[in-house]
């Protein structure tokens, strides 16, 4: 699931890491 939450957090513009 990594790939899609750093797609929605690239979205948000805060990066899961």
């Amino acid at each position: 699931f990594i790939e899609k939450v750093e797609k929605e957090a690239a979205e948000l513009g805060k990066g899961p890491f």
